[in-house]
C-alpha cells in the first residue's frame, strides 16, 4: 500500500510538471502571436500612412494629359516660349479666387521672364453673375484693360462690393470707352467662348476654381506661396516650390 502511494505520488508530480510546462508554452504561443499581431498592426499603420500620403499628393497635384498648352487665343502674360506655363481657371466673383490672385501675381514678380501665365475662366452655374463678370472681362481685353478689370473686379469682391450695375463706372473710371464696352457687354460676342473654356476645361479635369496647371501638373484649390504641413502632417509644396522645381 506505501509503495501505490509513492508511485501515485510520483505520477502527480509528473503530471503537474507537464501541465505548468504546457501552460508556459501556450503563455509563449500567445505572447509571440501578440508581438505578431503588434508587428502586423504596425506594418498596416505604416501602409495605410504611405496610401493615405500617396493619395493626398494625387488629390491635391496630378498629371494632367489632355491640357491644351498656352495658345495665342488664351489671354497671358509673358512669353509662350517661357520654360514654365501656367494656366489659371478662375472664378471671378469668389473672394478665395479673389485671394489668389495675390500668389499668382507673386509668380510673375518672382520669375518674370522664366513663367507665361494664362488666364482662363471656369464656373459651375452658368446662369450666375460669374458668367456676366466674364462677359465683361473678355470685352475689357477687347480695349486691352483685362487686367486692370480683373484686379478692380476682384478688390470690389473681397470688399463684398461688387455689382454689375456699378460696372460702367468702372469702366469709366479706367478710361475705356463706356460705349463700345456695354455693347460689346450686351452683344454676348464672348459667350460662345467662355462657355467652350469651360466646357474644355472639364476635360482637363478642372472641377472648380482656382484651378492651376503648372507644366501640365495640377494644382486643386488656392496654393499657399511657401510650403505649409496640413492637418494631416503632410508637406504641401508651394507655388513658389512648384516653380523653382521646373526651373532647377
Amino acid at each position: 500500500m506505501g509503495e501505490n502511494k509513492k508511485n501515485n505520488f510520483f505520477w502527480m508530480i509528473v503530471i503537474a510538471v507537464i501541465a505548468v510546462a504546457v501552460i508556459l508554452r501556450i503563455s509563449i504561443l500567445f505572447k509571440n502571436e501578440d508581438k505578431q499581431v503588434a508587428n502586423n498592426n504596425q506594418v498596416e499603420v505604416e501602409s495605410l500612412k504611405d496610401t493615405n500620403r500617396e493619395a493626398v499628393t494625387i488629390a491635391s497635384s496630378y498629371r494632367a494629359q489632355k491640357l491644351r498648352g498656352i495658345d495665342e487665343s488664351d489671354i497671358y502674360l509673358g512669353s509662350l516660349q517661357a520654360p514654365v506655363q501656367i494656366i489659371v481657371y478662375e472664378d471671378y466673383s469668389d473672394k478665395i479666387n479673389a485671394g489668389y490672385r495675390v500668389n499668382i501675381d507673386k509668380l510673375k514678380a518672382e520669375f518674370s521672364d522664366d513663367v507665361a501665365i494664362a488666364f482662363r475662366p471656369f464656373y459651375i452655374n452658368s446662369r450666375g453673375e460669374v458668367t456676366d463678370m466674364s462677359e465683361a472681362l473678355w470685352c475689357a481685353n477687347d480695349q486691352g484693360k483685362f487686367f486692370q478689370v480683373r484686379e478692380a473686379m476682384y478688390t470690389k469682391v473681397e470688399q463684398d462690393n461688387f455689382s454689375l450695375a456699378n460696372m460702367e463706372a468702372l469702366v469709366s473710371d479706367l478710361s475705356m470707352d463706356v460705349e463700345e464696352f456695354d455693347l460689346c457687354v450686351n452683344s454676348l460676342n464672348h459667350r460662345d467662348r467662355l462657355e467652350s473654356l469651360v466646357a474644355e476645361a472639364k476635360t482637363f479635369g478642372v472641377v472648380g476654381a482656382p484651378t492651376t496647371f503648372i507644366n501640365n501638373s495640377l494644382i486643386i484649390g488656392a496654393r499657399q506661396w511657401e510650403d505649409v504641413v496640413d492637418s494631416n502632417d503632410e508637406l504641401v509644396e508651394g507655388l513658389k516650390t512648384v516653380v523653382e522645381k521646373y526651373l532647377n
